[in-house]
């Protein structure tokens, strides 16, 4: 079974407030995919995966409703290949990276 996220474990892993994922979710519909209204909402894997794409690419100088069009292009019934998810995850735990990353974005 898999294991579905709360708002503050996602914003945590992804490294965005929950302001932020809240506001995604109103404004590009990126909110999770399972959530039934009056419900607190969790996360699923590909959930977590078009988040991820969408930070990235906002990190990199892509406006966000770029951003979102081509997180929401990850489908539930193409799943998240291990090479996707490989590639939208690097990097998150490097400090560096990020900050590298953050300031390439400022500068463009």
């Amino acid at each position: 079974m898999e294991e579905l996220l709360t708002v503050a474990a996602v914003a945590r892993r992804i490294g965005v407030a929950p302001a932020t994922l809240r506001t995604w979710d109103r404004r590009y519909g990126l909110g999770p995919s399972r959530h039934v209204s009056g419900s607190h909402r969790r996360y699923s894997d590909l959930d977590v995966a078009r988040l991820t794409l969408m930070r990235k690419l906002i990190t990199s100088g892509v406006t966000p409703a770029d951003a979102a069009s081509k997180a929401l292009a990850l489908k539930e019934k193409d799943g998240v290949p291990k090479e996707i998810r490989k590639k939208i995850t690097k990097g998150i735990d490097s400090p560096e990276l990020l900050i590298a990353t953050l300031i390439r974005a400022a500068n463009a």
